[in-house]
């Protein structure tokens, strides 16, 4: 439970590890289950980055925040190494003038199921929010995203964003983006959107034409797509998860380039 008092700024990271014996348990046999609540007070920050590294296991968590009068929470969710992940995060702007910032990266690869869930509601006028997650599945892994706004009557001129981009580098990857909209009051602009895709070929020719290879301008585009929202985290992310990240991004590099090394692959120069 964390409690912000009006005025304060709070910053709090949560890694989950596996140590010792745990670490060598075999995979999907470890669950962990947490919870973290916040009440953030008038004028209050809370900044708040969810790092799961326990590779190979079980990992569910449930975030809920309310923020009161010109409150404001900003969430980060990365998620990469666990076999099956569940991570919700349930927000209400329940103060005239609160904010709601988050950004979530998930990285899947060989048979991960990783699951991203947001819930926001704007119960008080004013408020805004901005959602941004990025998505990357290779392999056989499968990704999902679902998030909700829901905008009440009282929720006027409430300022709503909402956007899910991802990449699909293989046949036997996939990803479901489920955003979603629930506005009752008529004052108030909110968006939301979801796009699923490979890399745009485009830009892969821009780098090629600048002397790299393709699958080396591939992992490049990769590694941009999900840094640009890791940066996002403020320092918080110590350096040992951001070498992690970096190691399993030069796993979808190493498949970009095994890939086009396979009979019948070429690159367009």
């Amino acid at each position: 439970v964390v409690i912000c008092g009006d005025g304060a700024n709070v910053a709090v990271r949560e890694s989950f590890v596996g140590v010792g014996a745990a670490a060598l348990l075999e995979e999907g046999t470890a669950l962990t289950n947490a919870r973290t609540n916040a009440n953030i007070g008038e004028g209050a920050a809370f900044r708040h980055v969810l790092d799961a590294q326990e590779a190979g296991q079980v990992h569910l968590h449930h975030v809920a925040a309310v923020a009161a009068r010109d409150g404001a929470f900003f969430s980060r969710a990365l998620a990469d190494a666990p076999a099956s992940a569940r991570v919700c995060v349930d927000v209400d702007v329940a103060g005239p003038g609160g904010f709601f910032d988050f950004a979530g990266v998930q990285l899947g690869s060989t048979k991960q199921r990783l699951d991203l869930r947001t819930a926001l509601t704007h119960s008080a006028p004013d408020g805004a929010s901005v959602q941004d997650i990025r998505n990357v599945a290779s392999d056989a892994a499968r990704l999902v995203f679902k998030g909700r706004i829901d905008v009440p009557q009282l929720g006027q001129r409430t300022n709503a964003d909402q956007i899910c981009r991802s990449l699909v580098l293989d046949d036997g990857a996939s990803v479901d983006a489920m955003p979603s909209l629930e506005i009752v009051a008529d004052d108030v602009k909110c968006t939301h959107g979801a796009t699923v895709a490979d890399l745009d070929e485009e830009r892969i020719f821009y780098l090629e034409s600048r002397g790299l290879s393709r699958a080396d301008a591939r992992a490049l585009l990769i590694k941009a797509f999900c840094f640009e929202l890791v940066q996002k985290t403020e320092d918080m992310v110590p350096a040992a998860s951001l070498a992690r990240l970096e190691q399993k991004l030069r796993t979808f590099e190493e498949r970009e380039k095994s890939k086009a090394a396979a009979p019948g692959r070429f690159s367009s120069i």
